[in-house]
This record gives C-alpha cells, sequence and structure tokens, in this order.
C-alpha cells in the first residue's frame, strides 16, 4: 500500500479511492477468520481445547474485534505517512493506550469482570480505529480535491 501511495501522492492522483479499496481488501480477507472467533470464540475454543477453555475463547471473542480493527487500520496508517498527517497517528496511539486502560479499569476493578474489562478495551480500540480510518478519508478527499484545483 504505501508505495502505490506515495506513488499517488508524487503523481497528484486521487489518494482516496486507493485508500477505500487497500480498506475494502483487508475488510474482506479478515472478515471469515474474524468473524469466526468474534461469534463462535468460546465454543470453538471449548471443542477443541476442552472446556476449561471457554473463557479464554470468551477473550478471543473480543480481543478478535481490537485485532482486526489493528488490520483495518494498516492502509490507513500508510495513508496518513503520506500524507504528512503522523500527529494523527500519535493522537490515536495517546488515545487509544489511555482509553484502552481506562476500559481495562472500569471492567476490572469497577465492574470485576475481566470478560466486561478485556470487550471495553477491544470495543473502545476498535471505535477509535474507526474514527482514524474516517478522518483520514476525509483528508484524503482534502488531499484529492485540492488537486483538482491545480
Amino acid at each position: 500500500v504505501y508505495p502505490r501511495m506515495a506513488e499517488a501522492y508524487r503523481r497528484g492522483e486521487h489518494m482516496t479511492k486507493l485508500l477505500f479499496k487497500a480498506t475494502l481488501g483487508l475488510l474482506a480477507a479478515g472478515v471469515l477468520p474474524f468473524g469466526a472467533v468474534m461469534f463462535f470464540g468460546p465454543a470453538i475454543f471449548g471443542f477443541v481445547l476442552g472446556e476449561e477453555w471457554f473463557t479464554a475463547g470468551e477473550y478471543a471473542r473480543w480481543l478478535s474485534l481490537w485485532a482486526y480493527s489493528r488490520l483495518l487500520l494498516r492502509p490507513t496508517a500508510r495513508t496518513l505517512q503520506v500524507l504528512g498527517q503522523q500527529h494523527l497517528q500519535l493522537l490515536f496511539s495517546v488515545f487509544s493506550i489511555l482509553l484502552g486502560i481506562g476500559g481495562l479499569a472500569v471492567g476490572g476493578i469497577l465492574f470485576d469482570s475481566d470478560i466486561l474489562a478485556i470487550a471495553l478495551f477491544s470495543v473502545t480500540g476498535a471505535a477509535l480505529a474507526l474514527l482514524l480510518m474516517a478522518v483520514t478519508l476525509w483528508r484524503c478527499r482534502s488531499h484529492d480535491r485540492g488537486q483538482q484545483k491545480t
């Protein structure tokens, strides 16, 4: 993604379509494996590894949401580098860490639930990832419109 995105930037090509296409490709590639763990994680872990692994399947269910969102962020991260918007990646990283720790603390300490802690960690991480993807698409569109004027 990075070489093609950098080339498009240098040539003044539209980048929004490239980013959207790369993200959709990863979305399609990951939907089956990540979706299987998200929907059937506890059952899979329990069946394959034994009933005592059911809780690990619950963890995997929620962590797969987080991992899937990180996979989908790969084209976004490369695009932000090309656009010179690394400060957005820094802000994303800082907020991800803070909200992740907050989610773990709320679920684990306040509600005394390890599953809720993992779920809050994963959901906040995935929500921030979607936000960063949306902001990056908006920045790409702004860049593309600027290219039309020149």
